[in-house]
């Protein structure tokens, strides 16, 4: 009887181990293969995570775009800033200068309004004088 049961345990070992040898040799042709559950995982993961660092680096190009557009803009206010402040202070010194002509007009024209004033009044004078000598 106990020769009975060792015969029994050792064909129940041998068909464990046939059935563990079968089932290794199916995980490896499926890891190979890719046709496995596991690597069916695996292999999405990978492609996840292949994914996700094409979207990172797509995003930080365009991150690096917009940096350099910005940057480019920010120049090109600069240069007009700069173009605009130059024009302002030619501006400012042809209106000092202007407001300088305008004001020494203005004081001539006085002076030439004063001197017609008197000069009408002396002829005003000289018009009765005219009028009485004769």
């Amino acid at each position: 009887m106990r020769k009975h049961r060792l015969r029994a345990s050792l064909n129940n070992a041998k068909f464990q181990a046939k059935e563990n040898i079968t089932k290794a040799a199916q995980e490896e042709r499926e890891l190979l293969l890719g046709c496995g559950e596991e690597s069916t995982l695996r292999r999405r993961n990978l492609q996840t995570k292949a994914e996700m660092t094409s979207a990172a680096q797509s995003v930080t190009e365009s991150l690096r775009r917009s940096r350099q557009l910005m940057i480019q803009e920010v120049e090109r206010s600069a240069s007009t800033l700069e173009t605009f402040g130059q024009v302002l202070s030619k501006f400012s010194k042809y209106t000092d200068v202007s407001t300088t002509v305008l004001y020494k007009a203005e004081v001539e024209y006085q002076g030439h309004r004063s001197l017609l004033m008197h000069t009408h009044g002396l002829l005003s004078t000289m018009q009765r004088q005219d009028v009485l000598d004769r």
